[in-house]
């Protein structure tokens, strides 16, 4: 308990605010023996000083004579936890010896060297009621005296005693100068046995001999690999019965890339790269790598003839381009050969006469006026009819086609008609192998090759598969009695 508060003289610490600022005078006693304290709070036109940077230090000055003597001065420590620079000094005993007036004041040295001091106070010192100038305090004065006389020779008798205490250190030191210990034998020994030592010789001469054991040694070393995202580890095991080690670290590996993934992404995207981490801390590539730029559709539209070819690219949002085509009509072709009339022994163009034969626009005869017979296919079916325009010739309108299958071919058809006989006889192109008929199929999207087999007296299709089903169109041909 440092009773702080209480050896303060006054209730709150004096306020100096000006250098002038009044201060009350205070009271004091000539008992005191460092106990009263003076603390002072400074603060700067009713500002709280926060920084004590600008001062260097302040001290209590004080005068028990003032005119006659110089008086003195004692430091203020600064007090920690004020609002305010706030310094505190406790009265030295000189200050109050004597019952009377004396005169105190603060000083405040700044760091530029000024020394601001303060308005003089004044402090009362009260008698002691202990008082030591009393006559009562006079005599015992004179005992003290005497005490002090005996005191003296008590000193002469322990500085004798002194003196020969240092004589006897001497004679001691010279015993110690005479005494040696020299070094002897040195014996190293395993780490986990105990230092041990003696001496040998007799009297002040001795010989030391130490056995100090060898620091532990590493005698052996182990790695263990550890995946990239552990932490390096050290041990140390006690290897062998003499104390030594073996190191066991672990050291993570580098990280490596296990495995690359590509992903294709569209030409209007950037190519990127990113890397995915696996619970053991390797890494996986993925990379985006944008397709090359294709075309996505062609479109054509036909210009008037004589007009400038067109194209245009239009890109959509995949980075795709679309062609359109703008083509012009062409020039009307050539009508072409109009083909050579038939015979009675040669294949030819047949001309409608409008009144026996008659031809729709695209050259389909469409009615015979004469009398025709029924074109047959295979078991007799009905194909369509046949007119014999000319001796063994005859013209066939087919509105159905038969097909079998028959032989390994693919499929296979024939012709047949009766007579005005009554027999029935077969129709082909040619009485020679190796005729062959091409026959549009599917609207004249496209055609099926037909060649004539003379062992079978069959037509048989050479250019598809039997997968292929479509029939070939409606259509008119000219076709002679096989003979």
């Amino acid at each position: 308990m440092t009773l702080d508060g209480f050896r303060d003289v006054t209730e709150t610490p004096i306020s100096l605010d000006f250098s002038n600022s009044w201060i009350a005078d205070i009271r004091l006693n000539a008992g005191d023996k460092d106990g009263r304290t003076i603390t002072v709070a400074i603060t700067d036109n009713g500002q709280p000083i926060t920084s004590t940077t600008g001062i260097t230090s302040v001290a209590l000055a004080y005068n028990t004579a003032p005119g006659v003597e110089v008086g003195d001065r004692v430091p203020m420590t600064p007090v920690s936890g004020q609002e305010t620079a706030t310094y505190r000094a406790t009265l030295p005993r000189r200050a109050i010896a004597k019952p009377g007036v004396i005169a105190l004041g603060v000083e405040v040295t700044t760091a530029d060297g000024a020394k601001i001091c303060s308005r003089n106070f004044k402090g009362v010192v009260e008698r002691a009621v202990w008082d030591a100038e009393s006559t009562q305090g006079q005599d015992s004065l004179t005992r003290l005296e005497q005490l002090i006389a005996d005191g003296d020779a008590a000193i002469i008798r322990v500085n004798n005693a002194i003196t020969d205490a240092n004589n006897a250190v001497a004679a001691a030191n010279q015993v110690i100068a005479d005494a040696r210990i020299t070094g002897g034998n040195t014996t190293t020994l395993d780490p986990n046995q105990p230092a041990t030592s003696s001496l040998r010789g007799s009297g002040l001469q001795r010989i030391l001999d130490l056995s100090i054991p060898r620091g532990a040694g590493v005698t052996s070393a182990g790695a263990t690999t550890l995946d990239p995202n552990k932490p390096a580890t050290a041990s140390m095991l006690q290897a062998g019965s003499k104390g030594d080690y073996t190191l066991l670290v672990g050291v993570p590996r580098g990280s490596r890339i296990i495995g690359v993934a590509a992903n294709t992404v569209n030409p209007s995207q950037q190519a990127a790269a990113s890397m995915s981490t696996d619970g053991a801390g390797d890494r996986s590539l993925i990379l985006d790598i944008p397709r090359g730029e294709r075309i996505a559709g062609v479109t054509a539209r036909t210009l008037d003839a004589g007009m400038d070819a067109t194209v245009t690219a239009t890109r959509d949002a995949a980075g795709d381009t679309t062609l359109a085509f703008g083509l012009p009509r062409g020039a009307k072709g050539d009508p072409g050969d109009p083909g050579t009339p038939a015979t009675a022994t040669t294949l030819g163009v047949v001309k409608p006469d409008g009144t026996t034969i008659t031809a729709d626009t695209d050259g389909t005869i469409s009615a015979f006026t004469a009398t025709a017979s029924t074109l047959m296919g295979e078991g007799g079916a009905t194909m369509g009819d046949a007119l014999e325009v000319a001796p063994g010739i005859w013209l066939c309108i087919i509105r159905q086609w038969v097909i079998t299958t028959q032989g390994g071919y693919y499929d296979a058809f024939s012709f047949s008609v009766y007579d005005r006989a009554g027999s029935r006889i077969a129709l082909a192109a040619s009485p020679t192998a190796g005729t062959y008929l091409i026959l549009p199929v599917a609207g004249n999207a496209r055609t099926k090759e037909y060649n004539y087999d003379t062992l079978m007296g069959k037509w048989v299709c050479t250019t598809t598969n039997t997968s292929d089903t479509a029939k070939p169109d409606p259509c008119t041909l000219l076709l002679r009695a096989r003979a």
